[in-house]
C-alpha cells in the first residue's frame, strides 16, 4: 500500500473529474481500489491518480474505454517520464492527422466557391485520409517485428525487372518505399511518373526525389487524371483499397500500358489471418462463428479482386511473398492482438493480456504472413 490514499470524493476532487466517471472507470478496469479492513472503506492509492492523468489524456486524443484499456496495458511497466513521452508521441501523431484535416477543409473551402462544388469530393479526401492512416499504422507494427523492413519492396522492384530506357508509373507512390529502398538499382535513363494525393506521405516523397530528374509527380486522383501512356511498368501497391471502382480503375491503368507492359499490383495475403483466427478460436471458443465468418469474409473479398483482374487483363500471375513477424514483447504482443480483436469484432478485455503473456512465456512468438503479387498484362 502506498502513503497516499484517496476516498472517490477526494480522487475525484484531485484529478478533477467526477466521482461518476471514476466509477465509470473502475466498472471498465480501467482504474482499481482496495478497501480497508479495519472500517470496509473504498480507498484509491497514487497508481490511480496516475492512470486518471493517462486516461484523461487519451480520451482528450479521441480514444474509446475499450482502445484506452488496451493502451494502459502498455503503460503498466512505465515510468511517469516514459509515459509522458508515449503521450507526446501520440500527440505529435494526432497533430498531423489534424494537419490533413485541415488541409481537407480548406480544400472544401476553395472547391465550394467553385459552381461545380460536390460535396461527395470532401468525403473522398477524407476516405483517403482516414485509410493512409490505418496503412501506417498498419506498416509501423510490422517494421517493429521484422528483420528486414525494405525486403518486401525490395522484391517488388525485382518483380517489375527494369530496364534501361523504361517509362513506368507509380499509381499510389505514397511515401515512396519502392524508391527509397531501391534507389541504387535503378537502371539509368528511366522515366518514373508518381501518382498521389497532396499532404499524405507521397510530401515527403516529393521532397526527397526533388534533385532526380527521373521522377516527376502528378497529383490528384488518378480516375480523373490524364496519366499518359506507353508504360512498360505500372506499380499499384496496396492501394485497391482506395479504388471506389476496381474494376474501372483497373481499366484505366491498363489503358496506359505498353503493347508488352506489364501491370503489377499487390495486396496482403490470408497466412496471418488464418493464424490469428486458429489463435482466436482455442482461446475465445464462444467468438469462433464471427471469427470464421471474418476469414470467409477476407477469402471472399480476395477472390472478388482476382475476379476483376482477370475480366480487365488477358493474363494474370500470382506470385506469393511469404515473411514473418517475430513478436519477442508483452507489449508488442498485445500490440498485435489488439489490432486483429478489434479488425475481427472481439470486444478487447484482459483475456488479450494474458493471452500475450502466455504466447511469449517461453520463446518469441512468431506471426507467419504473405502478400499477394499479380504480375498482369
Amino acid at each position: 500500500m502506498t502513503e497516499n490514499r484517496y476516498t472517490i470524493g477526494e480522487l475525484a476532487k484531485k484529478a478533477k473529474v467526477s466521482t461518476k466517471t471514476i466509477l465509470v472507470y473502475e466498472e471498465k478496469g480501467l482504474i482499481h481500489s482496495y478497501r480497508n479492513s479495519e472500517n470496509n472503506y473504498r480507498y484509491f492509492d497514487e497508481s490511480a491518480l496516475i492512470a486518471l492523468q493517462r486516461i484523461q489524456m487519451l480520451r482528450y486524443l479521441g480514444f474509446g474505454l475499450d482502445s484506452i484499456r488496451i493502451t494502459m496495458n502498455h503503460y503498466e511497466n512505465m515510468n511517469v517520464s516514459e509515459v509522458l513521452l508515449a503521450q507526446k508521441r501520440l500527440l505529435e501523431e494526432k497533430t498531423a492527422e489534424l494537419e490533413r484535416m485541415i488541409f481537407c477543409v480548406n480544400r472544401a473551402i476553395a472547391q465550394s466557391e467553385m459552381d461545380d462544388f460536390q460535396i461527395e469530393e470532401l468525403f473522398d479526401v477524407l476516405h483517403t485520409i482516414i485509410t493512409s492512416r490505418r496503412a501506417d499504422e498498419c506498416l509501423k507494427l510490422i517494421k517493429k517485428h521484422i528483420d528486414d523492413p525494405g525486403a518486401w519492396m525490395k522484391w517488388v522492384f525485382e518483380q517489375g525487372n527494369l530496364k534501361e530506357g523504361y517509362k513506368i508509373l507509380d499509381a499510389g507512390c505514397g511515401f515512396g518505399n519502392l524508391w527509397r529502398y531501391n534507389e541504387n538499382r535503378l537502371p539509368v535513363n528511366i522515366d518514373v511518373t508518381l501518382v498521389d494525393y497532396h499532404n499524405t506521405n507521397a510530401d515527403e516523397l516529393e521532397k526527397y526525389v526533388a534533385d532526380k530528374p527521373q521522377f516527376k509527380f502528378l497529383w490528384g486522383d488518378m480516375n480523373e487524371l490524364e496519366l499518359g501512356a506507353d508504360y512498360q511498368i505500372i506499380f499499384a501497391n496496396h492501394v485497391i483499397g482506395y479504388m471506389e471502382s476496381p474494376k474501372d480503375t483497373y481499366g484505366k491503368l491498363k489503358s496506359c500500358l505498353a503493347m508488352e507492359g506489364k501491370l503489377i499490383t499487390t495486396w496482403a495475403g490470408l497466412k496471418d489471418r488464418e493464424q490469428v483466427v486458429n489463435l482466436f478460436c482455442s482461446y475465445f471458443p464462444k467468438e469462433e462463428r464471427k471469427l470464421q465468418d471474418f476469414l470467409i469474409e477476407k477469402k471472399q473479398r480476395i477472390g472478388e479482386r482476382e475476379r476483376v483482374l482477370n475480366e480487365v487483363f488477358d493474363h494474370v500471375e500470382l506470385r506469393k511473398y511469404p515473411f514473418v513477424l517475430t513478436v519477442s514483447t508483452k507489449e508488442g504482443m498485445l500490440e498485435h492482438l489488439a489490432r486483429w480483436a478489434e479488425s475481427m469484432g472481439i470486444s478487447p478485455s484482459a483475456d488479450l493480456n494474458r493471452l500475450a503473456e502466455e504466447l511469449i512465456s517461453e520463446k518469441p512468438y512468431e506471426i507467419n504472413c504473405d502478400n499477394y503479387l499479380y504480375v498482369c498484362s
